[in-house]
């Protein structure tokens, strides 16, 4: 072999091996960053989700909490977190979008969204009225039904409110009841004799509730059955007892009387906000000669029964009140000078107590969570 066939030889061999190594090198190099990307990615991945649980705590602490975190230090990257009211899916919801970014402004920055979505604690669907019953149900003496819209001050809002009654049985004005209400966005002054316009009677309502957590929209809603109960039983302000005499005033977040079948909580004045439930397996459990000054949401079997929510003194329930019997034979609502007034900010304020103020996980009630 010549001495210039080795020369190429030789030259061809170390061409082939440059390219060999740089070849080995730029795949080494193509292996460690993509390593470096995947646990990047996951770092902000990390981040995101860490904020949306920041968040989350947040607004355990405090539900009208809007604020979020605009930038914040963590986990060797940064986090930005927007909080905002929202609608998902036609629910009225709580979404949290959360930022995770790692090598924020360099060549090879990462960034990772979580968004999740969770009750607002709005107005429950099956709230048809300010007074909504699945029995005959008769207003004596002479109660205020002004179903417009009120703070939870009672401050009067415009054009928001709903109807007085709306029943899926009859309706008798036994006595003379001053009502008004909202209809198609329109506010009419509560009058006597009323305009027929504010209540609706012989209502179709297919699978109508008869349970607390069921008015409150069960499962789909985060309400289980058997979920008020335990938060009634978890303390934190909450109340749950089989005997009324033991309730402490003034009541606060989910107050849960269960009585016997046919039993009767009467006689009482009842103080307080939040969530009041009289209940019982045979869904026959009756709120009787009781009077209210309630602000929030009342939950009860039989209706009420003679002079109950309105009575002299002027008591006033604010928020709304739903009677649950399938087969009501009491239904005697008002029986004096009291009033009922509508309120979505109490009910929606009542709402939060269920899922915020018995100190239950947040995270619980999350509706959906994507990364």
């Amino acid at each position: 072999m010549s001495g210039k066939a080795i020369i190429i030889i030789v030259v061809g061999i170390v061409v082939v091996s440059g390219i060999v190594l740089y070849n080995i090198e730029a795949g080494s190099i193509a292996i460690t960053r993509n390593v470096d990307r995947f646990y990047s990615g996951k770092a902000a991945q990390n981040i995101a989700q860490s904020g949306v649980n920041m968040a989350l705590r947040q607004l355990a602490n405090d539900k009208d909490w809007r604020t979020g975190f605009p930038s914040i230090d963590m986990l060797g990257g940064k986090g930005f977190v927007h909080v905002s009211d929202s609608t998902w899916y036609g629910k009225k919801v709580i979404k949290i979008v959360s930022v995770g970014i790692l090598n924020q402004g360099q060549p090879f920055e990462v960034r990772d969204t979580s968004t999740a979505y969770l009750p607002r604690g709005g107005v429950p669907g099956a709230i048809r009225g300010l007074i909504t019953t699945n029995s005959p149900t008769s207003l004596e003496g002479d109660p205020l039904v002004d179903a417009r819209d009120h703070t939870a001050l009672g401050a009067l809002v415009s054009n928001n409110g709903t109807l007085a009654v709306w029943t899926t049985k009859t309706l008798s004005p036994a006595g003379d009841p001053m009502m008004g209400g909202t209809v198609l966005g329109v506010d009419y002054v509560p009058s006597d004799p009323y305009l027929p316009i504010v209540v609706q009677s012989g209502q179709s309502f297919p699978n109508y509730p008869l349970t607390p957590d069921s008015v409150l929209g069960a499962t789909a809603e985060g309400y289980p059955e058997g979920t008020l109960k335990a938060i009634a039983q978890s303390g934190n302000g909450n109340q749950y007892v089989t005997d009324p005499s033991t309730l402490t005033y003034p009541l606060t977040g989910v107050t849960y009387v269960e009585l016997p079948s046919g039993g009767s909580f009467k006689n009482t004045n009842i103080t307080g906000s939040g969530i009041l439930i009289v209940h019982n397996g045979a869904k026959n459990a009756l709120l009787e000669d009781c009077n209210l000054y309630f602000t929030g949401l009342v939950l009860v079997d039989d209706c009420l029964k003679k002079s109950d929510i309105s009575h002299t003194g002027t008591p006033v329930l604010l928020g709304a009140v739903f009677g649950m019997s399938p087969d009501g034979n009491k239904g005697r609502w008002g029986n004096s000078d009291g009033s009922y007034v509508y309120s979505s900010e109490a009910i929606e304020n009542a709402m939060k107590t269920a899922t915020i103020a018995s100190g239950r996980s947040l995270a619980s009630s999350v509706l959906g969570w994507w990364e």
